[in-house]
């Protein structure tokens, strides 16, 4: 609708794998930085400044992550809801 405009656009990489094992789908996002930054926001100096964050992201039917990945633990990965938009402008910020 008129008025509306994206705030950031993003770029990352995405590799994205199957695990025949567990029938998971998994991708991995790596180098995520905003491109472009709506000149209304403000945030003008976060265009292309990457985050120093990965993304893993699990689909399937399994609760638990397939075998190997738990392994995650020990780089410091958490689980839960993870925003790339809202990451980058907390980045932006400090």
């Amino acid at each position: 609708p008129a008025g509306f405009a994206p705030a950031l656009r993003l770029v990352y990489d995405r590799e994205r794998v199957f695990d025949p094992a567990s029938a998971a789908r998994l991708s991995l996002d790596t180098g995520i930085a905003p491109v472009e930054v709506a000149p209304w926001t403000g945030w003008e100096t976060l265009a292309g400044r990457a985050i120093d964050v990965a993304v893993v992201e699990c689909k399937g039917a399994a609760r638990e992550l397939p075998p190997g990945l738990p392994a995650l633990d020990a780089l410091g990965a958490r689980r839960g809801s993870f925003s790339k938009y809202a990451a980058c402008m907390i980045h932006g910020w400090s």
